[in-house]
């Protein structure tokens, strides 16, 4: 292979330029960060600045009173006091892992305090949400999920669902108690992360957080939030989930499009969508239930594709260790199902593996490729661009960027020893167009020479940004081990698609439908299992599927939809993805809870696995990656509890 040496512009990048004098780091100190924010220290002032005011950046870099701070995660066995003393605004999740906000300044010093173990800037996610294009069919609706015969047995009042998410419509009547002219609402808490307190109000700083706008019920009855939901993928999520369709004026008379747990109580997260603040959103929900003394369960219809797709990243061990008795996370699968962002391949000792990846288009700003390989292992990297230029190669323990102008910015990170419970180590490409113009569209190629062979000579690679499905590998590319982060969380339950609606009847009076074949896997509805290698194999995800295509559920009056997917009561609209299906299991999961409120994460996993429904579509003998147990059975589910509670009535 070619070796372009002259284009390179930064060596191991231990000089790092911040506020106009160098400090320096050694690699001990380095690899405690993750590479995203590795890579923003080769940055000067003025691109951070830049990049901290763009409102579409992947990473949390913000800029307050002309200071740039990072907001992500710390582990470290120092205190929220200690931290604070160093400037770091942090909160604690459990154990030694801590949501913090970070002046950028500072983060050479934190790194070489031996006390301080990871510092990692927070990636955003994104809503999973899938849309076909809508043709005219005709059809029915269909729920799927048994709901209504749990209704006989409870409704889910003696539990609480949170939805962290893009926020709520708190004038939705779905989220009222019935009959809606009593006025009353039952989101009991809403925190707003995005927002700025005004006079008179304030941030959740009674559970640790300093910061958005909380309100309670009474200030939502007194109308006092000031709370929007303009993307409207909370609002559908939350009605999924628990809404009582009673803002439907449609035919037949509401209740008419009814979450799985109608009469449970809501706290919801407007939020940020980056990693810290979802950890942030469920630590909150889970202390305001333990106030008010219920069980609860969180819904996370969001993700991202990078991070090591196995349990290990800093956020999913947060949201791990935040689970327990009557405290259960719900994560959609993700929706990444034909969109070529995995690619895998083992690597003969001293041999080599080429993986190619298209680039569609030169509006292309960034491009993540996310690689993870077996401990013992090492390799040297190479990229190719579609013009022959090579950066590269890149020895193990090292970093570097080669600047292509016209071509792209390509920054090398090959580290031997990331810090991984297993030992496995993380290889980073980051193609910019600063400094070079643009990206150049067409046939890129990555290449592992392997070295070392201690390990089982495996890799799996993810194509963390741009959004799934923009840039594609097109040579080693699996569907498998497609689940978005944290969805990989062990105590976490992930949950895939299948669709249950494939026409619907519109406000405008026409009727559509989409492109699914009805009781199958939804064709975007991501694949498990975790990371799988041969030394180390993968473990089940998701653990069930559930109705995702195409659920009506509340419409925010903020958020405007296409009129093909505004349902015929115009309260209502119609949207597909892992997002809709992950809430029909949160809802069955708040029934469950009110039934029994000490289930645990192992507890509710085994119940739904055991109860799930199989059929001539699903695997005859499960579980597999794509169903995991099969489909949700909320009745079934519902009914191991009978027993016990039949038994009661004589106590």
């Amino acid at each position: 292979m070619k070796k372009i040496q002259n284009y390179v512009i930064i060596g191991l990048f231990l000089l790092i330029l911040i506020s106009s004098h160098a400090q320096t780091l050694d690699k001990k100190a380095l690899v405690k960060m993750n590479p995203p924010l590795r890579s923003l220290l080769r940055r000067n002032k003025q691109l951070l600045a830049r990049l901290a005011s763009n409102p579409d950046k992947n990473v949390a870099l913000i800029s307050k009173n002309g200071e740039i701070f990072i907001k992500g995660f710390l582990v470290t066995d120092l205190s929220e006091k200690e931290l604070l003393s160093l400037g770091v605004k942090a909160h604690k999740c459990s154990g030694d892992i801590y949501t913090a906000e970070i002046p950028y300044r500072d983060i050479p010093r934190l790194a070489q305090n031996t006390r301080i173990k990871k510092i990692e800037i927070s990636l955003k996610c994104e809503p999973e949400l899938d849309m076909s294009v809508p043709n005219t069919k005709d059809g029915v609706n269909f729920l799927g999920i048994d709901a209504e015969n749990v209704w006989l047995l409870t409704t889910g009042s003696d539990a609480l669902v949170g939805v962290v998410d893009s926020g709520v419509d708190w004038t939705h009547e779905d989220f009222f108690y019935e009959p809606v002219s009593g006025g009353n609402t039952r989101i009991v808490r809403y925190w707003d992360q995005n927002i700025v307190p005004l006079a008179g109000e304030h941030s959740p700083t009674a559970y640790g957080f300093n910061y958005g706008v909380e309100w309670d019920n009474t200030d939502i009855d007194g109308g006092t939030c000031r709370s929007a939901d303009t993307d409207g993928h909370g609002t559908h999520v939350a009605g999924t989930a628990a809404g009582n369709g009673w803002a439907s004026d449609g035919d037949p008379p509401p209740p008419k499009y009814t979450g799985v747990a109608p009469s449970a109580n809501l706290i919801a997260v407007g939020t940020s969508y980056y990693d810290d603040d979802i950890v942030d959103g469920v630590n909150y929900a889970f202390k305001v239930a333990d106030e008010l003394g219920k069980p609860a369960v969180i819904n996370l219809s969001l993700g991202h594709n990078f991070g090591p797709h196995d349990g290990t990243y800093t956020s999913e061990q947060a949201l791990d260790s935040l689970t327990g008795p009557g405290k259960i996370i719900v994560k959609s699968a993700g929706n990444n199902t034909g969109k070529a962002i995995h690619a895998e391949d083992i690597v003969p000792p001293s041999g080599s593996s080429i993986t190619t990846f298209d680039v569609p288009s030169a509006s292309i700003d960034t491009i993540w490729i996310d690689i993870w390989v077996d401990a013992g292992d090492s390799y040297e990297v190479f990229v190719k661009t579609p013009g022959a230029s090579t950066a590269g190669p890149q020895a193990p323990g090292g970093a570097n960027s080669w600047l292509f102008p016209g071509e792209g910015n390509i920054y090398l990170e090959n580290y031997n020893s990331t810090p991984h419970p297993e030992g496995d180590q993380e290889i980073f490409i980051e193609i910019s167009n600063v400094g070079v113009g643009t990206i150049s569209p067409g046939s890129w190629s990555l290449t592992l020479e392997r070295l070392d062979s201690g390990g089982d000579g495996a890799f799996d690679a993810w194509i963390a940004v741009p959004s799934a499905g923009i840039v594609q590998f097109t040579s080693n590319n699996t569907e498998t081990e497609t689940i978005s982060t944290p969805g990989t969380a062990r105590q976490v339950i992930t949950v895939g698609a299948y669709t249950t609606k494939v026409s619907w009847e519109a406000s405008n009076g026409s009727t559509y439908g989409a492109s699914y074949d009805l009781g199958d896997i939804t064709p975007f509805s991501s694949r498990g299992p975790s990371r799988d290698t041969p030394s180390d194999p993968g473990y089940l995800k998701p653990e069930l599927t559930a109705p995702g295509a195409m659920i009506a559920s509340a419409l925010s009056q903020d958020y405007f939809p296409p009129a093909s997917q505004i349902a015929d009561d115009s309260r209502h609209y119609l949207s597909g993805g892992t997002s809709m299906a992950a809430p029909h299991v949160t809802g069955t999961i708040a029934l469950l809870l009110s039934m029994e409120p000490s289930l645990t994460p192992e507890a509710i996993k085994t119940i739904l696995c055991e109860t799930a429904r199989t059929d001539t579509l699903t695997p005859p003998t499960p579980p597999d990656n794509t169903w995991g147990y099969g489909k949700l059975d909320a009745y079934s589910a519902a009914n191991q509890f009978t027993p016990a509670r039949r038994w009661e009535l004589y106590e």
